[in-house]
């Protein structure tokens, strides 16, 4: 089964691109990559730019769709990244995920398809 992992964290916090200190912590997820490269789950994963960089697509029934600037989500944590893992269970990926260098909330999804002929179904 395949499974979103998906990774909130107050941006305030984090530390300044380029910074010895954003370097670590880089070198934790790439760490952390390895592993899942490692144990066969690796299927994608990305980094996201910060949240004055989002664009909103706002859909209701009946209305045109707008189009706004930021996430316009309501909470603290902001999603700052994500992996798209393989696993075999729901606890195998919630083991990946407590080993993930960071301090924030990690939401973890099933997937319920892809379109064929994306990525390695295997």
């Amino acid at each position: 089964m395949e499974y979103m992992v998906l990774i909130y964290r107050d941006e305030t916090e984090a530390p300044q691109f380029g910074s010895p200190e954003w370097e670590q912590m880089m070198a934790g997820f790439l760490t952390f990559n390895q592993r899942l490269i490692d144990g066969g789950h690796w299927i994608d994963g990305g980094g996201l730019q910060t949240t004055p960089s989002a664009t909103t697509v706002r859909l209701s029934a009946g209305t045109v769709p707008k189009v706004l600037d930021g996430p316009y989500a309501e909470t603290k944590e902001q999603l700052g990244g994500f992996y798209l893992v393989r696993a075999e269970t729901l606890d195998e990926v919630l083991d990946l995920a407590k080993a993930l260098p960071i301090e924030g909330a990690i939401e973890i999804r099933p997937l319920t398809y892809r379109p064929s002929g994306e990525g390695d179904r295997s």
